[in-house]
């Protein structure tokens, strides 16, 4: 496989990040399992979060509280309730 001179950098040194929790600085390669660092996955670029393995279980979490209370369902009486405001 030919990988440029970023690529080549990447895979060699890694991606420098930074830990959310604690500020501790460290490199993670993308492709491995990034070497204990936790991405958290609800956030994107600009705005990416990591936190290195000791806070990993405090991504984790975070994660997992967005995921259970980001996400409302609509229920029949709020649907009604919606489109009577339409009208």
């Amino acid at each position: 496989m030919v990988y440029s001179i970023v690529d080549e950098v990447l895979v060699r040194m890694g991606l420098p990040v930074k830990c959310r929790k604690c500020k501790k600085q460290g490199f993670v390669r993308p492709i491995s399992d990034y070497g204990g660092w936790f991405k958290s996955k609800i956030f994107r670029a600009p705005y990416l979060r990591w936190y290195c393995p000791k806070h990993y279980k405090i991504g984790e979490a975070v994660d997992a509280r967005y995921n259970t209370t980001g996400i409302t369902a609509l229920s029949d009486t709020t649907e009604e309730e919606l489109y009577a405001l339409l009208d």
